[in-house]
């Protein structure tokens, strides 16, 4: 299932979630794999990685850690990064959109 965190989406920035590791062109998210670390590190991992991204793109981060559920939506509001949602599967799936 997936939940909208913030405001919700613009149909137009949904990611495509036949996601790629070597994805990251128009429509097509960067996958992010987080698995196995615990806070902070996935927010370090994603931040290090939007670092190398351009504005539009979007990120899909993989993360285990319960806490990435509050801390990723968190880490956008304070940076201006947009969280598109967040499937809760395993591991959870967060879309990061550059800003």
């Amino acid at each position: 299932m997936s939940k909208a965190i913030g405001t919700p989406p613009n149909p137009d920035d949904a990611p495509d979630l036949n996601a790629t590791p070597e994805g990251g062109g128009v429509g097509q998210p960067i996958v992010l794999d987080a698995v196995g670390f615990m806070c902070p590190v996935p927010i370090f991992m994603l931040a290090q990685k939007i670092r190398e991204m351009e504005t539009g793109q979007v990120l899909e981060l993989w993360a285990d850690d319960p806490a990435a559920k509050e801390d990723v939506p968190a880490w956008c509001r304070r940076t201006g990064n947009l969280c598109l949602g967040m499937k809760e599967e395993d591991p959870l799936k967060f879309y990061v959109k550059v800003r």
